[in-house]
């Protein structure tokens, strides 16, 4: 027989449904979600790309929540660490008006297809309880040595406003064409 109650939590946790998909052309300086429905308990962005700034390997890419420029109102930290290293790095990052930093990326001066990735979390997205926290897990591979960036980092938007738009924005010049971020609805 069927444990009713692991019946009823299948029902009520649903799936991933993604909500929008965005493929950078012409080299743009953000990429936006707008008009992020409510009727989920999260949402998730995968994120993959690289920066057109040449003479840089290691560049932000930043997160920015219906539109606060306020710099005092995001703040993260980060847990860095390499397949060459045996500790890891803690690092506060300063916020600016562009938003928190949830990802790095590698400029155009690393091999052709070097990238930044991350899975980023936005955990109760649309309640008005609680600050929004923030949680990224980001790699970056330059391709100028065999290195691999690790970077856990989490944020906090300190507000309790439901999110309803996202902008993430290049940390160099811009986002190469093929950069890709995807939002999902999670439950």
């Amino acid at each position: 027989m069927a444990n009713p109650l692991c019946k009823q939590a299948q029902q009520t946790l649903g799936g991933m449904v993604r909500i929008g998909k965005i493929v950078a052309k012409g080299s743009p300086v953000t990429l936006a979600f707008s008009s992020i429905p409510q009727g989920y308990t999260d949402l998730k962005i995968i994120f993959i790309g690289r920066d057109t700034a040449t003479g840089s390997t290691d560049l932000a890419v930043r997160i920015k929540i219906n539109g606060d420029a306020t710099s005092g109102n995001y703040q993260a930290s980060q847990l860095v660490y390499n397949n060459t290293a045996t500790t890891a790095v803690g690092i506060t990052v300063a916020a600016s008006s562009a938003g928190a930093d949830i990802a790095r990326a590698p400029g155009t001066s690393g091999q052709a297809n070097a990238m930044g990735a991350a899975d980023i979390l936005l955990p109760g997205y649309s309640g008005i309880t609680f600050f929004k926290p923030i949680i990224s897990n980001s790699l970056e591979f330059s391709g100028n040595a065999v290195v691999i960036f690790n970077m856990s980092i989490k944020s906090v938007w300190k507000s309790t406003a439901p999110i309803t738009d996202i902008v993430l924005t290049a940390g160099g010049t811009a986002f190469v064409d093929g950069t890709t971020a995807t939002l999902y609805g999670l439950g």
